[in-house]
């Protein structure tokens, strides 16, 4: 068997290859938490959002049920009621919507009962405004940022 010699760069080469052999199994592990915090971070970002747009969405299902079958007499409670069927159920507690009906004369003045005897019935602009807040859980709590977060969607619509 003839031994062919190596240089001395080949050697020093084929020992540097393995001594760098685990390292970047060494930097996966330090760096694996830290892209798991990023993703679980991103994701829980991702479901407050979608849960955002579904409030939203509620809250405009409660406009457009305002713009087809008015409030009459002042009553709210099927305007509500729609709100509260279209929302998704909350993670905590109950859905409360805060419907409310009110009037402005023309020179601005507001009129929360949509009393004539403020301006007349004819000049009188009528107004329905739908709030709707929900506290939504983060899955891990971040600093800076409140866990539960509020959430609240609101519309304001002229029905006249």
């Amino acid at each position: 068997m003839k031994l062919v010699p190596m240089s001395l760069a080949a050697l020093c080469q084929g020992r540097i290859l393995r001594l760098l052999r685990g390292v970047s199994a060494v930097e996966l592990a330090m760096i694996a938490p830290v892209l798991a915090l990023l993703t679980v971070g991103i994701v829980d970002y991702g479901l407050v959002w979608s849960r955002n747009m579904e409030l939203a969405n509620a809250v405009r299902a409660g406009t457009q049920y305002a713009m087809i079958r008015r409030p009459i007499q002042g009553d709210t409670t099927a305007i509500r009621q729609q709100v509260i069927d279209s929302a998704p159920a909350p993670k905590i507690g109950s859905h409360d919507p805060q419907v409310t009906l009110f009037c402005e004369c023309p020179n601005g003045t507001s009129v929360p009962s949509c009393d004539p005897a403020v301006c007349a019935p004819a000049d009188m602009q009528t107004f329905i405004s739908i709030t709707l807040s929900e506290q939504y859980p983060l899955l891990l709590d971040y600093p800076g940022f409140n866990n539960p977060v509020q959430l609240t969607q609101s519309s304001t619509m002229r029905l006249n």
